[in-house]
């Protein structure tokens, strides 16, 4: 699968991701996604924070099915490539783990202490109008 190149390609990801967790049939994915992740992109909005995980919104085009068929499991080849797209890495960062762990709640599920394969939550932050 194509990483993205541009941000663009990461704020249409991100509108995917938004739908799937809106909608019943993909929310629980979507929150796989989530609890299993590593890295996010941190966006504003008016209710708090939503988290994307690399992985997904890394990924051009990126959809349910796509994910699915490419089994992208691990989001390592994306935090490179999204780094580079919002000109800074991702940090660990103890008031967005806080938002963080507020955004799992009100996904129904308490957030985990790390990502499935033990690293430490990190963050990049965007502003995107609405």
């Amino acid at each position: 699968m194509v990483i993205v190149k541009e941000l663009p390609d990461i704020i249409d990801n991100i509108g995917t991701f938004d739908e799937y967790l809106k909608d019943p049939k993909k929310q629980e994915f979507a929150v796989s996604l989530i609890k299993e992740g590593s890295s996010f992109i941190a966006v504003k909005k008016e209710k708090g924070y939503i988290f994307y995980p690399s992985r997904f919104v890394g990924h051009k085009n990126n959809n349910y099915d796509a994910f699915i068929k490419y089994n992208l499991s691990s989001g390592r080849d994306t935090i490179e490539i999204v780094s580079q797209i919002l000109k800074h890495k991702p940090n660990q960062m103890k008031d967005l783990e806080a938002e963080f762990k507020a955004f799992c709640l009100r996904l129904g599920f308490t957030a985990p202490e790390t990502g499935i394969a033990g690293a430490e939550h990190q963050y990049w932050v965007i502003g995107i109008a609405e």
